[in-house]
C-alpha cells in the first residue's frame, strides 16, 4: 500500500509562490488583474462623467492615463513571461512543449508592447493603412488569442509527453522487477554456499582470506577479523586499504599484482602487531582461464625470524653508530669493537683483540680511578666517566665513556659493554668558555679600581702641577714635585693597559696596513734585545689591512717578544716572527672566544724558550698573573694583549710545552678599505681670559683642584659637586657660561644625561667629558649631546686648560675624541 502523503495537497505549488519565481508570476498575474479593472473604470467614469472626470484629472489627459497603463501592463507581461519559463523548468517539461511556453511569452509580451503603441496613439495601423476599419483591435485581438493558444498547445504538449514517459517507466519496472528476482534466487544461493565457505575458514587457524583481483574482500575466517577487524566483525565487501595497515596493504598489492600477471602462487612476509607471517597468494581461476579471485593465506613465522632479526639489528646498530663501542671479557680483554672504535683510535679490530682494554689508557694523566671503576662493574651497576687515551699515531684525546655489565639467564655478568664518545673539542669549548668568563669578570674588577685610580691620580697630578706654577725657579721642592708628577703619569700608562684590557679604554682602531707597522716595532726592538738572542723575520702580507690600533699594535709587539726574551734567558736562543694570510674554513676556537669563517691575518711569534706547562698556559693571559721574579714584571702584558686583540673581533691561540719553547698566534679579520681620518691642530699657549667655565664633578678634592688650575690660566670658574645644582643655574642664567667640564661618573644623573639637560638651556653650549674609565659613545653621539672633546682622567690641567680654549672659541670644529 502506497505510503499517504503527510503534505496538505498544494502545498507544493504554495511553496513555489512563496519563492522568488513564484512571486514574479504572480505579481505580473496580480497587476493584469488590476489593470484590467482599472481600464474599465477609467472608460466607465470618461463617458458616464466626463466633464467632472476631466475637472478632476485635469492635470492630465485621458490617453496619458491610458499609456500610463499600458507601460504598467507591459512590465506585468514581462513578469508573467518570465514566471512561466522559469515554472516550466522547474516542471521539468519537454523541451517541444517548453518552446511553445517561450512562444506564448513571446506573443503576450508583443500584445502588451502593441497596446503601449494603441494608448499612444489611437488607430496607428489603422490611419497607416487609410481604412477606418478597426484594424489595430483585431490585430490586439489576434496577438492576445495566439498568446493564449500558443499556452494552451504547450500544456497539452507536456501531458502528452508525461503520459509517454509513464508508459516507458512501468515497462522498465516490470524488467526490474524481474531481475530483483533472479538476484534473490541468486542471492540465496550464494548464502548457502557463504555459510559452507565459513566454516571451512574458521577451521583454519591461521588468517586466510579471498579477495577479488581488486582487493575487495569477499570471504574471510575469525582469525583474519580478530587480527585487522579493529572492534567489527563483518569485513565482507570491504576494500584491503582500509582494513589492513598501510604497509602491509602496498606489499599484497604488490604480490597480487604478480599473481595475476603470471597466474602463479606468489609469497611475500608481512609484520603485524609484533608478528611476522608468510604470505601465500593462490590465483583462483574460473572455467573462462580468468583468474575471478586471489587466495591468500599467511602463516605466524614469528618465534623462527625473531632471533636472526634481533641478530641482525643489533649488529646493523653496533657496526653503523657514530659512537665507539667495545666489548670486553669479565677480565678486560677486548673481544669487540666496532668501527667507530678503529676511526676513533687508529687500531683495527684485529689489533685489540684479545688485549687488554687499559693499553689505550694514558696512565700519566688518567682522569678516572679503574679501581673505582671495576669495583662499580664488578656491582652490576653502570659507570660513566672520561678516560684521557692515547691512539695509535700517539695524539691524545678524551673520550666519555659508560660502561654497562652483560649478564646471562642466571644473572652472573660474562662480559662488559662500553659505549664512548670522542670529546676532546667539547672539552676546550667548555675550557675557553669558563677562560671568556673569567677574562671578562677580572676586566671588570681591573675597570673598577682603574676608575677610583684614576680619580686619585687627577688630584695628585692637579695639585702638583699647582704647586709647581706656585714655586720659584730655585725652589728645591720642584724637583721632588716633578718625581710625583712623573710617577703619577708612569702610573696612569699603567692604568690605561688595565683600562684596554677591561674594554673600558677602547682607543681609535682605524684600517691600516699591518705589515709595516710591524717591521718598524720589531726594528726598535731588536737594539734592545742581547747578543745570544736571534730575531728571524718573515712578514709576507705587507699590504693586508686590518682594523687595529697602531698603538696598541705596537704594545702588543712589545709584550710578545718581552715575554720570548724573558723565556730564554739565560741561554739564549731565536724567536720566529711572521704575518701571513690564511683562510679559517670552519669555526675555529680560540682564547677570546670562537672566530667565524673567513680570511685573517696570523701574526706569529714562536720562541725556542724552555715552555710552559699547562697550569702556568692555563693563566698565562690571566691579569697580573707572572712567573717572573718580584720586580721584573706585574702580570699585564699579555692580558693587556688580550683585551687590544678581543677589542678589534681577533683571537689568539697558545701553543706551550714543556722544553718545547712557546707559539702565539694571533688573528685579525682582514679589512678591504681604508678609511681617512681627520687631523687637527693643537694650541700651544693656554689663555682663559674671557671664557667661562661650568665644572661639574662629584668629588670635591677634583673640583677645588680644577677651580684653582683653571683660574690659573685666566678663566672664569663656576662649580657644583652635582647636577641638580648645575642644572638649576643653567636655568637662571644660561648665557654666563662658555663651556662645561662634566665628570661621566655620578650619583643621580651621569655626564652625557646632564650634557643634555644643559643644552635645553643652552642649544650651542660645547661640552668636555671626563671620564676614569671609556664610555661606549662614538662621535657621532658625542657630538649629538654637544661634546666637544673626550679626556681620560687622569690630565694636566694644562691639557684641559687647552681643550677649553680651542673648542670654546671654536665650538664649530668637529667632536674629535682625545
Amino acid at each position: 500500500m502506497a505510503k499517504e502523503s503527510t503534505h496538505p495537497v498544494g502545498s507544493g505549488w504554495l511553496k513555489y509562490f512563496l519563492n522568488r519565481d513564484g512571486l514574479m508570476l504572480g505579481s505580473g498575474m496580480f497587476l493584469e488583474l488590476l489593470l484590467s479593472i482599472s481600464a474599465l473604470l477609467i472608460r466607465s467614469a470618461m463617458y458616464s462623467s466626463g466633464e467632472a472626470f476631466r475637472a478632476f484629472f485635469s492635470f492630465i489627459s485621458p490617453s496619458q492615463l491610458f499609456l500610463i497603463n499600458s507601460c504598467i501592463g507591459f512590465f506585468a507581461a514581462t513578469l508573467i513571461a518570465a514566471g512561466l519559463i522559469k515554472l516550466a523548468y522547474r516542471l521539468r517539461i519537454t523541451v517541444n512543449a517548453r518552446y511553445w511556453v517561450y512562444v506564448a511569452s513571446g506573443l503576450f509580451i508583443v500584445y502588451r508592447s502593441f497596446d503601449i503603441l494603441q494608448s499612444y496613439r489611437w488607430q496607428a495601423i489603422g490611419t497607416f493603412l487609410g481604412t477606418s476599419q478597426p484594424v489595430d483591435l483585431y490585430i490586439s485581438n489576434v496577438l492576445l488569442v495566439s498568446s493564449c493558444l500558443s499556452l494552451l498547445i504547450g500544456l497539452v504538449r507536456a501531458l502528452l509527453d508525461s503520459d509517454l514517459a509513464n508508459k516507458t517507466l512501468e515497462s522498465q519496472n516490470t524488467v526490474l522487477i524481474y531481475q530483483i528476482h533472479q538476484l534473490q534466487r541468486l542471492e540465496e544461493n550464494a548464502r548457502k554456499n557463504e555459510t559452507q565457505l565459513t566454516v571451512l575458514l574458521n577451521s583454519i587457524s591461521s588468517p586466510i582470506f579471498f579477495t577479488t583481483v581488486d582487493g575487495i574482500i569477499l570471504a574471510c575466517n575469525d582469525t583474519f577479523v580478530r587480527l585487522f577487524g579493529k572492534g567489527e566483525t563483518d569485513l565482507k565487501s570491504r576494500h584491503l586499504r582500509d582494513v589492513l595497515p598501510f604497509h602491509l596493504f602496498l606489499q599484497g598489492k604488490n604480490c597480487a599484482e604478480e599473481v595475476a600477471a603470471s597466474g602463479e602462487m606468489q609469497f611475500f612476509k608481512g609484520k603485524h602487531r609484533d608478528r611476522v607471517y608468510e604470505c601465500t597468494m593462490y590465483p583462483v581461476v574460473v572455467y573462462s582461464g580468468e583468474i575471478s579471485h586471489i587466495c591468500t593465506l599467511a602463516l605466524d613465522i614469528t618465534e623462527k625470524l625473531r632471533a636472526e632479526e634481533e641478530l641482525r639489528l643489533l649488529e646493523a646498530a653496533v657496526s653503523n653508530t657514530a659512537e665507539s663501542i667495545m666489548i670486553t671479557d669479565t677480565e678486560g680483554e677486548i673481544k669487540y669493537v666496532n668501527p667507530a672504535f678503529e676511526i676513533m683510535t687508529g687500531y683495527t679490530a684485529q689489533e685489540t683483540k684479545n688485549r687488554p682494554s687499559s693499553f689505550l689508557g694514558d696512565q700519566s694523566q688518567t682522569k678516572v680511578s679503574f679501581r673505582e671503576m671495576w669495583r662499580t662493574l664488578q656491582q652490576g651497576q653502570v659507570w660513566r666517566g672520561i678516560f684521557l687515551n692515547k691512539r695509535k699515531d700517539g695524539s691524545s684525546y678524551e673520550e666519555k665513556a659508560t660502561i654497562s655489565p652483560i649478564t646471562d639467564e642466571q644473572g652472573c655478568i660474562t662480559h662488559y659493554v662500553a659505549v664512548k664518545r670522542d670529546v676532546s673539542q667539547e672539552q676546550q669549548m667548555e675550557q675557553h668558555l669558563i677562560q671568556i668568563q673569567k677574562m671578562k669578570n677580572l676586566g671588570l674588577l681591573a675597570g673598577g679600581i682603574a676608575h677610583n685610580l684614576n680619580n686619585a691620580l687627577t688630584i695628585i697630578l692637579g695639585r702638583s702641577e699647582l704647586a709647581l706654577e706656585l714655586m720659584a725657579a730655585d725652589e728645591p721642592a720642584r724637583e721632588s714635585i716633578g718625581v710625583v708628577i712623573r710617577t703619577a703619569q708612569t702610573s696612569s700608562k699603567l692604568i690605561k693597559q688595565i683600562l684596554t684590557f677591561a674594554k673600558q679604554n677602547s682607543k681609535e682602531a682605524e684600517v691600516v696596513k699591518v705589515g709595516p707597522l710591524l717591521q718598524e716595532s720589531i726594528k726598535v726592538m731588536r737594539s734592545c734585545f742581547p747578543t745570544n738572542i736571534t730575531i728571524h723575520e718573515n712578514i709576507n702580507a705587507l699590504n693586508a689591512l686590518a682594523l687595529v690600533d697602531p698603538n696598541e699594535l705596537q704594545q702588543i709587539v712589545v709584550n710578545l717578544l718581552e715575554n720570548s726574551q724573558h723565556a730564554l734567558q739565560p741561554d739564549g736562543g731565536s724567536i720566529d716572527i711572521s704575518l701571513d694570510l690564511i683562510d679559517l674554513e670552519e669555526v675555529t676556537p680560540t682564547l677570546t672566544g670562537n672566530l667565524p669563517s673567513g680570511r685573517y691575518l696570523r701574526f706569529t711569534v714562536s720562541d725556542t724558550g724552555h715552555g710552559m706547562d699547562p697550569q702556568v698556559a692555563e693563566h698565562a693571559f690571566d691579569p697580573f698573573y707572572s712567573t717572573k721574579d718580584v720586580g721584573e714584571g706585574m702580570g699585564l702584558g699579555l692580558s693587556t694583549v688580550h683585551g687590544s686583540v678581543k677589542r678589534v673581533g681577533g683571537g689568539i691561540r697558545l701553543y706551550s710545552s714543556p722544553g718545547a719553547g712557546t707559539t702565539i698566534e694571533i688573528f685579525w679579520p682582514e679589512e678591504k678599505m681604508r678609511p681617512l681620518k681627520p687631523a687637527f691642530a693643537v694650541e700651544s699657549k693656554p689663555d682663559g681670559k674671557g671664557i667661562s667655565v661650568l665644572v661639574v664633578d662629584d668629588l670635591q678634592d677634583i673640583v677645588e683642584m680644577m677651580v684653582v688650575g683653571l683660574k690659573s690660566y685666566g678663566f672664569q670658574v663656576k662649580i657644583f659637586s652635582d647636577s641638580a645644582s648645575a642644572l638649576e643655574f643653567m636655568e637662571q642664567d644660561p648665557a654666563a657660561i662658555d663651556i662645561a667640564v662634566l665628570d661621566y661618573m655620578m650619583p643621580k644623573m651621569n655626564g652625557i644625561e646632564l650634557a643634555k639637560r644643559l643644552r635645553a638651556f643652552k642649544p650651542d653650549l660645547p661640552s668636555v667629558l671626563l671620564s676614569g674609565y671609556r664610555m661606549d659613545v662614538s662621535d657621532g653621539e658625542a657630538k649629538e649631546v654637544g661634546f666637544v672633546a673626550i679626556l681620560s682622567k687622569p690630565i694636566l690641567i694644562e691639557e684641559l686648560a687647552r681643550t677649553l680654549v680651542r673648542y670654546a672659541k671654536t665650538s664649530d670644529q668637529e667632536p674629535p675624541v682625545v
